[in-house]
């Protein structure tokens, strides 16, 4: 009787510990998802390391510079941004260089400067700008309504959030192109440089009491 007993009971033990569902109920692994990813350019602007001396976040790569005006490819996130802020100012596009009117020895002067100094391209600076540890940009626009004097420097500060889209930070236009560029002083701050490429008519940005402030260079300063 006791051993009846005890099958009946090992019996039972299988039934509540058995598979809920026969084998056939169990899903595919070998099917893939459907991809439904989409291209953000945000995805790879991780929010910046809290430390100055931490390397910046990862960026996308940067398409080649484009066509022969030779318009700065901008990274995927700022060309978001800046082609939003462009739609609502029709007055404004990015500047080319085609757009200076320069003879080759002026186009030279301004590609080695702005090379010497680690630029992207001559009218694209991006670095932290306002030293809070996030990236910054600033890129040169060309303004329409100003004939004579169309260059205009915007800066726009990090980071880059597509829900939170921004306007810059600086839009200050009035600047002759000729010989024209943007570039990063990296021994000063960093702040953003800005001048006739080979003359002593330059000056800067610099991020103070929570705005970018221009000064210009002293006669003979370097």
């Amino acid at each position: 009787m006791l051993r009846r007993v005890l099958i009946f009971c090992f019996s039972l033990v299988g039934l509540s510990w058995g598979p809920s569902t026969p084998a056939s109920a169990a899903p595919d692994s070998t099917v893939a998802a459907p991809d439904t990813a989409v291209f953000n350019p945000f995805d790879q602007w991780a929010p910046p390391p809290s430390t100055q001396n931490s390397p910046p976040p990862a960026q996308p790569a940067r398409p080649p510079d484009n066509g022969p005006a030779n318009t700065p490819a901008l990274f995927p996130a700022h060309a978001f941004v800046v082609s939003r802020y462009l739609s609502l100012h029709a007055e404004l596009r990015l500047l080319s260089m085609a757009d200076a009117g320069m003879d080759d020895a002026e186009r030279r002067n301004v590609v080695s400067l702005t090379k010497a100094m680690g630029n992207v391209h001559p009218y694209y600076v991006v670095a932290d700008l306002n030293h809070d540890g996030k990236m910054d940009f600033a890129v040169l626009l060309y303004d329409a309504t100003n004939r004579e004097y169309p260059g205009t420097v915007a800066i726009f500060n990090g980071p880059f959030d597509p829900q939170r889209l921004r306007d810059p930070v600086l839009v200050d236009s009035g600047y002759k192109l000729r010989g024209w560029c943007i570039w990063l002083d990296r021994e000063a701050g960093p702040r953003l440089g800005e001048g006739i490429a080979n003359s002593k008519d330059y000056g800067w940005y610099i991020w103070k009491h929570g705005k970018y402030q221009h000064e210009f260079a002293a006669v003979g300063q370097e």
